[in-house]
């Protein structure tokens, strides 16, 4: 009998990954990646820039989710706090993403 793992080693990885939450939450990533690049076409070359670009994200990311935590008065300010920790949450992806494709590009 095949054991779970071995199941999903055996089926294409599109299958496996990109299917259900998961596969919506890529999609939104890689559309937030087009974008960024698009409006902020230079990623910079210093390698401390780009991991502070992440950690910016990360940190609204935390903020939003402390204003939710403490902040919020109402199920309107709750869903609205909800909204920006996924937004930001994505733009994690997407820069975290970018963070890497210039890491693997560049000689060390």
């Amino acid at each position: 009998m095949e054991t779970e793992e071995q199941t999903i080693l055996s089926q294409p990885i599109q299958q496996v990954f990109f299917r259900g939450d998961a596969a919506q939450i890529f999609r939104e990533a890689l559309h937030e990646l087009k974008h960024a690049k698009k409006k902020h076409p230079n990623w910079p070359m210093h390698i401390v820039a780009r991991a502070g670009i992440v950690c910016e994200e990360a940190g609204e990311l935390i903020r939003a989710a402390l204003n939710l935590k403490y902040e919020s008065t109402s199920d309107n300010d709750a869903q609205l706090w909800k909204d920006a920790m996924e937004k930001e949450a994505i733009q994690v992806i997407a820069t975290a993403i970018r963070f890497i494709e210039a890491l693997r590009r560049e000689k060390l």
